[in-house]
């Protein structure tokens, strides 16, 4: 079978957007509650924070695909496969016409995959897809042999394919999967999902026109050299967020159909009334105008229903209120359980640093490292401009300008900003260009690792990481005044792990800082680098003006961790009074050094 047209693609794109999915939090720890059982409530599609205070309006960043449904037969057996193959059950959802089971990937990458079963009495045919569901996997061997082990059937073993390894299998319900190894993946995750249609072109053009997508390529995919097999259009959105949708269109010969199959796609958009409008312009049918869901699940989101030319499912989520953090998905026990603390539950989203000129320090981010600007966020006591890299990896940086009129000295930050660049040359000359200084790359275990400073003095470090396709904050690092009791806080409180310990030298034999690279034992977010001098330099470790920001399953539960270890917890987390952030769950604490730490809980 030959795969080079459709790799060729889907493999040098990375549609690796991390930060998408599907939230669910029973809320414990909030002050106010919904008026459903908290640990029924669920969100449809978890999101990335939007503009605050703009008005909703259609561009072409309002739309993105957070997640991608197909029908089962034996909704159970289909659960335990995509188990079998390192998906997690997030949530259940009991929906008007269906049951549905939401899965996250292994690696909590991608848009989601929904899993449901119809419960009306019309005949549905689940094994007639023609579509197919596309992972990226770090063992394409292994994924395969998984998805041949839990009852699926491996059509064609995965081979090498310019470094990767290749394959495709069906699912129980003869869903096409298409499995790829990617070098950046820990496990696997979705990367793509496609739908048959009847007419190529003019889907094309409705998806293009009416939900923001963007043509990646086409192509035309042969089951071996000179044997046609289907044409697809792969689309990305506009905003860089969920997988990919791909059209396909077999060219085989073979009878398809490509009428109301049982698959959907669920987007997140800015504005529900203005994409529904968008859907009905284009002469398609909008089955339900958007308004307050009634799943008592879905706490009143925003969804409206319509449907493509063929009569696949579309759903359309409102994007909620700016986040303080954009939330990953985060594994749940079983539906309306409480929610336990454990080694999955925090990690750092987002990392803040007080600067003297806001706007100055944004452009700089922005032409340095290609940052772009997410959104501002009015707190009591400071201004705020979330940072995040052009590609969406790695934690947030969040520029904050203190407002409250106290005196700070905003230079003597003895905490770093690691980036992992593509080329370490490129990116000093950039840093240089935007007005701050670097030294020369030096080789360090087959990577080139620079040293400079930003606009405030912040050290920044630089160090080449060929995965990378744009510069993402892969560290943060915080001073602290004894290095043995803060990796045992942050280890034992936040449920980090020891990567490694180091001691750094500005050359040889001159000592400059030893440090611990902490991460998050969920694999999400950056990683937090706990750094204490040790070249004979003064410096302040106490209240220095910077922020992590916590993204947990139970931030009340965190919060007490750290009030046991003796550390002072500022304000417990309950739902936030401010009005840029809407009712986002909030806690802040402080740690031994006085290290701001901002504890957040779960979107719904």
């Amino acid at each position: 079978m030959n795969r080079m047209s459709l790799l060729g693609a889907l493999l040098s794109v990375g549609l690796a957007s991390g930060l998408v999915g599907c939230g669910g939090s029973d809320h414990a720890d909030s002050a106010t509650k919904p008026a459903v059982s908290p640990a029924a409530v669920v969100e449809p599609c978890a999101v990335l924070a939007t503009p605050a205070g703009a008005a909703a309006t259609v561009s072409a960043t309002g739309a993105y695909v957070c997640a991608a449904g197909v029908g089962a037969t034996n909704l159970e057996a289909s659960v335990a496969f995509y188990k079998a193959l390192g998906m997690k059950e997030k949530a259940r959802i009991s929906r008007s016409d269906r049951e549905e089971v939401v899965m996250v990937s292994a690696d909590a990458r991608g848009s989601q995959l929904v899993l449901f079963k119809h419960s009306d009495s019309a005949a549905h045919n689940y094994k007639q897809n023609p579509g197919k569901i596309v992972f990226y996997v770090k063992d394409a061997a292994a994924f395969g042999a998984a998805l041949q082990a839990a009852g699926g059937k491996l059509v064609s073993p995965p081979v090498a394919y310019m470094g990767r390894m290749v394959g495709f299998g069906v699912d129980l319900d003869n869903n096409l999967v298409e499995i790829a190894s990617d070098p950046t993946v820990v496990h696997s995750y979705l990367s793509a999902f496609g739908v048959g249609v009847s007419d190529l072109e003019a889907a094309k053009n409705f998806y293009v026109n009416a939900l923001d997508m963007k043509v990646l390529t086409k192509l035309s995919v042969a089951k071996s050299p000179g044997i046609p097999w289907y044409d697809e259009y792969i689309l990305v959105s506009s905003t860089g967020k969920g997988s990919a949708v791909v059209l396909m269109q077999y060219t085989d010969g073979s009878p398809k159909n490509y009428t109301d199959n049982p698959v959907k796609l669920t987007y997140r958009v800015d504005d529900p009334v203005a994409y529904a409008k968008r859907i009905a312009d284009a002469g398609k049918r909008v089955t339900r105008a958007p308004a307050a869901a009634s799943e008592v699940q879905l706490g009143g989101a925003i969804l409206g229903l319509a449907k493509d030319a063929d009569g696949t499912l579309l759903e359309i989520f409102k994007s909620p209120q700016a986040e303080a953090c954009s939330p990953l998905p985060a594994p749940t026990s079983a539906p309306g359980a409480a929610a336990p603390v454990s080694a999955t539950g925090a990690y750092l989203c987002a990392f803040g640093v007080g600067v003297t000129d806001l706007e100055i320090s944004a452009k700089f981010y922005k032409a340095a490292f290609g940052m772009t600007e997410r959104v501002r966020l009015t707190r009591p006591d400071r201004q705020e401009l979330v940072l995040e890299s052009a590609d969406r990896r790695g934690s947030q940086l969040v520029l904050f300008k203190f407002t409250d009129g106290v005196s700070r000295n905003l230079k003597r930050n003895p905490g770093k900003i690691v980036f992992y660049v593509k080329s370490t040359e490129a990116a000093i000359a950039s840093v240089v260009a935007a007005g701050g200084n670097a030294s020369a790359p030096a080789a360090f275990s087959g990577r080139q690792v620079s040293f400079g400073r930003d606009p405030d003095n912040n050290l920044v470090e630089i160090t080449s990481e060929p995965t990378a396709v744009a510069p993402y904050v892969s560290a943060v690092g915080v001073g602290v005044a004894d290095l043995e009791t803060a990796k045992s806080f942050y280890v034992d409180a936040l449920d980090m792990k020891v990567l490694a310990k180091l001691s750094v030298t500005k050359e040889p034999a001159m000592p400059w800082y030893d440090e611990y690279i902490l991460t998050a034992n969920s694999g999400r977010g950056s990683a937090i680098v706990l750094m204490h001098y040790t070249d004979g330099s003064a410096q302040n470790y106490a209240n220095n003006p910077v922020r992590l920001s916590i993204r947990s399953d139970r931030p009340g539960a965190y919060a007490k961790r750290i009030f046991d270890a003796g550390k002072r917890v500022v304000q417990a987390p309950a739902a936030t009074k401010e009005p840029t952030l809407g009712d986002a769950v909030i806690g802040q604490a402080l740690d031994a050094d006085g290290t701001a730490l901002e504890l957040l809980g779960s979107p719904n």
